[in-house]
C-alpha cells in the first residue's frame, strides 16, 4: 500500500512584512474545509526538423481557493485592510490594500504524521459569499477565497533563490522544526558548500 494524503486542518497565515523582509507571528484561522490550487504557466513547445524540437515549461505559481466556516474579524482586517468603527462594525474600505502573506495548513497521511505545507508569497481577493434560507436541514454557509501564490526570493546556497511552496514530512533529523512548524514560518535554508 503506497502513502496517500487526505484531510485539511491547521489553518494559518503569516503577514509579510516588505520593509523588514520578514513573517509576523502565524494566527490560525479555525474553521478550514478546503484548499486547492492549480498551476499557473505555459508549454512552449518549438518544432523543427520534422519533430519536437525545444521545449521549455514556465512555473508562474499556482491560483486555489481557501474555503473556511467563517473567516473572522482579525483575519478580514489583516489580509483585507478592513476596518472597525466606533459602533463596532467591520467596513470594507474602495481603498484598503490587500496584504501579502504565508498560507500554512496540512494534510493527513495514512503513514505517519500529518504533511504541512506553506506557500510563500500569496495574496487572497476578496470572499465570495453566500446566505441561504434554513429549511428541514441546515448546512452551514462557507466563504471560499481565490488565492494567487506566487514565488518569494529567499538566500540558498549562497545566492538568491525563488520559491513558491515547501512540505514537510516528520523525520528523525527536522523533529524540531516540524514540531514548530505554526511559531514561526519555515523558510527555505541551505549554506553554501
Amino acid at each position: 500500500m503506497g502513502k496517500v494524503e487526505y484531510g485539511f486542518s491547521n489553518v494559518h497565515y503569516a503577514l509579510w512584512d516588505d520593509t523588514a523582509s520578514k513573517y509576523s507571528i502565524p494566527v490560525a484561522v479555525a474553521g478550514g474545509v478546503k484548499m486547492s490550487w492549480d498551476p499557473e504557466g505555459s508549454d512552449t513547445k518549438f518544432y523543427a526538423d520534422n519533430g519536437l524540437f525545444f521545449t521549455n515549461t514556465t512555473n508562474n505559481g499556482y491560483t486555489g481557493t481557501l474555503e473556511v466556516a467563517r473567516a473572522d474579524a482579525t483575519f478580514l482586517k489583516d489580509v483585507f485592510g478592513m476596518l472597525t468603527d466606533d459602533n463596532g462594525m467591520l467596513l470594507e474600505s474602495t481603498s484598503s490594500k490587500q496584504a501579502q502573506f504565508a498560507l500554512m495548513f496540512e494534510t493527513d497521511s495514512n503513514e505517519g504524521d500529518p504533511i504541512k505545507f506553506v506557500f510563500y508569497n500569496c495574496t487572497a481577493a476578496r470572499p465570495s459569499r453566500e446566505a441561504n434560507t434554513t429549511s428541514d436541514t441546515s448546512d452551514p454557509d462557507t466563504q471560499s477565497f481565490d488565492v494567487t501564490m506566487i514565488q518569494r526570493s529567499f538566500p540558498y546556497d549562497g545566492a538568491s533563490k525563488d520559491f513558491t511552496y515547501g512540505m514537510m514530512e516528520k523525520t528523525t533529523a527536522n523533529t524540531t522544526k516540524y514540531d514548530a512548524f505554526y511559531t514561526d514560518v519555515v523558510v527555505p535554508t541551505k549554506v553554501a558548500a
